[in-house]
Order: structure tokens, then sequence, then C-alpha cells
């Protein structure tokens, strides 16, 4: 994966994955892309938001979806 530095305006800088079970999507996507995962606690929701990390760099973000939203991938630009 290559380090990416700046972004241009209006393209994707990060992605975020909303699902059912957020230890399985860390142990799946550690395994395809060897990601390591920084958990941190977000104390409004009581929740853990899973920073993904990949040669030490920030590589996107892994989330419980909440009950009444459907999985989704998202992408921020």
């Amino acid at each position: 994966m290559p380090q990416v530095d700046s972004h241009t305006h209006g393209h994707p800088s990060w992605a975020d994955l909303a699902t059912t079970d957020q230890n399985a999507a860390k142990d799946f996507y550690g395994e395809l892309f060897g990601r390591t995962y920084q958990d941190n606690a977000m104390p409004e929701t009581k929740e853990v938001y899973s920073m993904a990390q990949l040669d030490g760099q920030y590589a996107g973000g892994i989330f419980n979806q909440a009950p009444e939203q459907t999985a989704a991938d998202n992408s921020n630009a």
C-alpha cells in the first residue's frame, strides 16, 4: 500500500466499515491486508472504534453499527 501524505480535494481519504461483528471484521481484514488495530473507546456510545494500521500508518476504521443502521462501507473525502 503506498504511503499518502496529502489528499487531493474530493478524493477519498478515509474508509470506515460499520459492521454487525467488529471482531470478525478485524480478524478478516487483518489477515487479508496485514493490518493491526488500535481500539479506541467511544464513551458517548460505550462502543469501540478500531483504527486500522498498516506499516505504522492509519488506514481506515471499523466500528459496530447502531441497531437502526445497515452494514455499510463509508468513504470520506
